[in-house]
């Protein structure tokens, strides 16, 4: 079990995150396809302690049966863990549709977890689950597919929300500082800094991996931590907003006998290791929807 140190001061506990309007795809060179059903309204999530809702909006309503394929996938990434969402009629163990579509949480294991009845109103479909601790943070919410298609030409409909991958404005360009360098006991002073905009806009999430520590908040850029042991700490800071922009950047802490104060140059961070990180997580979560139904269909 995971034992999280949280110092955040203020912290952005709901994200909304907008598709366009009438941006579906056909798979064909057509993609400003008008079907409400599938067309993405938003993807949000509210964080309340460890319970989180996390909620996908329609421009339509949703479907509940139909003689064709429908899959609704949506997901929340957490500095911990991510989670997938996915509401279907399809059985991908016999290949057949369903009379009652099903719903199915998974974390980024593809273990199942635990959560409330979804609850469907019309245009919105929402579940709210625990996350591991309280002191987990959400970072980012998306929905990567959604689908309707013929079982007999496999041809469908098709929209997504994936800004991080579409939009460069939704990703930050932030710089974590470092590497940092001091002695045991010593306060360490983290230095993050924007190419550009207002560091205020943001939650400044500070993380080490070894200590599973979670510390600054809105606008704090320069943050400051003991470390009482020698060592090399990997850290990641991650930035976040309310309309799901989302930034990171790796940075390295070495620790070593008693103190002796360092905080370190100015020749590290940048889009580096967290960047990457993040991306890999959002592509492992579409492969589980792809592989849901694709390879056991």
């Amino acid at each position: 079990m995971l034992i999280f140190t949280n110092t955040v001061s203020a912290e952005i506990d709901n994200i909304v995150v907008k598709d366009k309007l009438n941006d579906v795809d056909d798979g064909s060179d057509v993609n400003n396809i008008n079907r409400p059903s599938m067309d993405i309204h938003s993807v949000s999530c509210e964080k309340d302690g460890k319970t989180v809702t996390l909620a996908l909006k329609l421009n339509g309503e949703f479907y509940s049966s139909s003689d064709e394929i429908f899959i609704y996938t949506f997901a929340l990434v957490t500095i911990r863990n991510a989670y997938l969402a996915i509401y279907t009629n399809f059985d991908e163990s016999t290949g057949e549709l369903l009379d009652e579509a099903t719903f199915t949480l998974v974390d980024e294991n593809e273990k199942e977890v635990a959560h409330e009845d979804p609850t469907l109103d019309t245009n919105t479909l929402s579940v709210t689950f625990n996350l591991q601790n309280s002191k987990d943070r959400i970072i980012y919410c998306f929905s990567e597919m959604v689908m309707e298609a013929s079982l007999i030409s496999q041809e469908g409909y098709f929209d997504s929300l994936l800004p991080i991958l579409e939009d460069e404005e939704s990703f930050i360009d932030v710089d974590s500082g470092g590497p940092y360098s001091g002695k045991t006991g010593d306060t360490i002073l983290f230095n993050g800094s924007l190419d550009e905009g207002d560091s205020s806009d943001y939650e400044w999430l500070w993380t080490i991996d070894q200590t599973n520590d979670v510390f600054g908040g809105i606008g704090e850029t320069n943050p400051s931590k003991v470390f009482n042991s020698p060592g090399e700490y990997d850290g990641n800071l991650y930035l976040v907003n309310e309309s799901g922009a989302v930034g990171g950047a790796y940075f390295l802490v070495t620790i070593t006998g008693s103190s002796s104060g360092g905080n370190g140059d100015d020749d590290g961070g940048g889009f580096g290791l967290t960047t990457f990180i993040i991306l890999i997580v959002i592509i492992a979560i579409i492969g589980v929807a792809i592989v849901f139904f694709v390879m056991r269909r």
